[in-house]
């Protein structure tokens, strides 16, 4: 009998979340290439700009934000969800909803032509928010259920339409960043009732960062949405449609009536048969740092602060206009920051729009640059500590530093000297310069592909 490659599925399911989300994806399915996955997506018609309050501990601000944030933040600031609500009631309200936008045919397109993408489902939030409304504080629950049906229905229609079965399926989400310390031989040593998954508490709670394992227990471990659905009358199932697995008062531990409560999920799991392996060691995983930029809260802002002044708290409501600044905001990485150079966004816009659009748009992303540089400078200012280090004191600096041979930051480039120069002819040079980058580009790309 011909020997036959082990068949691998890679799903990547949940809110897309942060205007990169599509490069996420993309740093993903390279993480496991050498498993020659076949990749299955499934979220919402939208992603999430702002993702509202979640997490119950740390709290909110340590998920979404990173540390080199969080450090130079008031100390009133840091806190789990329950003791943010206590301090700042009317806003805790408006950054409790999520804010998204819609994903364009553009961006579906670019999703669809990622490596190895065998099939894409994105479903109608607001549909699914009719079908399925919040009775609790939030649906966190039942929207990943949800998702994990969706990514399912697309792996059984490729498999039958396809006519074969996979043998191993590794379930993702698109918000972190994975390290995979694992191969095909790992996956060879599991039985179809072991689930590798994060555990805590000698597998007393389960995190859903990610799983994988066997196809039987993986198909078990994704049809949650629809087991609930059948069998409402279990304990786990209780709160459905609201909520699945979910937190119930467990407000002390900073959790939220309606997200998922990893105890109970354990239990689950158990119940089903299934044996759990931590994954932890297996494949080490951390959130990537979104540090989304902060929704407008001028009238619940001046509202909270007569609130602090009537339990004794200070005045920290200057952190909030800091999470407005995209300079402070996009620091915590070398790459980053160069990602958020003029240059580079303008050549990136150059990229993207027709020759109509492009004025508007270079005009538009000048300006709120410009607004964006005099906020931190107001900023710095008054608080010293928000200074950024120099930028060849970051650990990725020599790889960020390969940013500057993208043809984003070089057509960026060579469109602000044109300006510097348009007394000397410089805009007529640009053309003569963009046709170079442009083939300079395309014959590099080309000799890497080769080899």
């Amino acid at each position: 009998m011909m020997w036959q490659m082990a068949r691998v599925a890679l799903c990547i399911s949940g809110a897309f979340r942060g205007e990169d989300f599509i490069d996420n994806l993309r740093d993903i399915i390279g993480e496991f290439k050498s498993l020659k996955v076949d990749v299955f997506i499934a979220s919402w018609d939208t992603y999430k700009v702002w993702m509202g309050l979640t997490g119950g501990i740390p709290g909110w601000f340590r998920i979404q934000y990173s540390k080199n944030i969080v450090d130079i933040a008031p100390q009133e600031f840091v806190a789990n969800n329950s003791e943010f609500k206590e301090r700042c009631p009317n806003i805790y309200k408006i950054l409790n909803r999520e804010c998204g936008k819609k994903i364009t045919n553009e961006m579906l397109k670019k999703i669809k032509k990622l490596p190895n993408v065998k099939g894409v489902c994105l479903s109608n939030e607001e549909e699914f928010s009719s079908k399925y409304p919040m009775k609790l504080d939030c649906k966190t629950s039942t929207k990943l259920a949800f998702n994990y049906s969706r990514i399912l229905k697309l792996l059984l229609d490729y498999e039958k339409k396809n006519c074969f079965y996979y043998d191993y399926i590794i379930m993702v989400r698109p918000d972190i960043k994975y390290v995979k310390n694992f191969g095909i031989s790992f996956l060879q040593t599991l039985s179809d009732k072991q689930l590798v998954i994060p555990t805590k508490r000698n597998n007393m709670s389960s995190h859903e960062y990610f799983a994988l394992g066997k196809r039987y227990a993986m198909i078990e471990f994704l049809s949650v949405f629809y087991k609930a659905k059948q069998y409402r009358h279990l304990e786990f199932f209780k709160f459905f449609p609201s909520a699945i697995l979910c937190c119930f008062n467990l407000d002390k531990a900073g959790a939220f009536n309606g997200s998922l409560n990893h105890i109970l999920q354990a239990e689950y799991l158990k119940f089903l048969g299934l044996e759990l392996i931590n994954g932890r060691p297996i494949m080490p995983y951390f959130r990537i740092s979104l540090n989304p930029k902060m929704v407008l809260l001028d009238k619940a802002l001046e509202e909270d602060k007569k609130h602090w002044r009537d339990i004794g708290l200070r005045d920290f409501g200057y952190f909030f206009e800091v999470l407005r600044c995209e300079k402070i905001l996009k620091s915590d990485t070398a790459k980053k920051r160069i990602k958020n150079q003029l240059s580079y966004k303008f050549g990136r816009a150059m990229v993207e729009n027709s020759l109509f659009k492009l004025p508007f748009v270079l005009l538009k992303i000048k300006q709120e640059h410009q607004k964006d540089e005099a906020l931190y400078r107001k900023l710095l200012s008054r608080y010293s500590n928000l200074k950024l280090p120099p930028l060849e004191s970051y650990s990725d600096y020599q790889d960020a530093l390969k940013c500057k041979n993208h043809l984003s930051y070089k057509l960026g480039e060579a469109l602000i000297k044109a300006h510097k120069n348009w007394h000397k002819g410089g805009y007529i040079k640009l053309w003569f310069d963009i046709a170079k980058i442009k083939k300079e580009h395309k014959n590099k790309k080309a000799k890497n592909e080769n080899g």
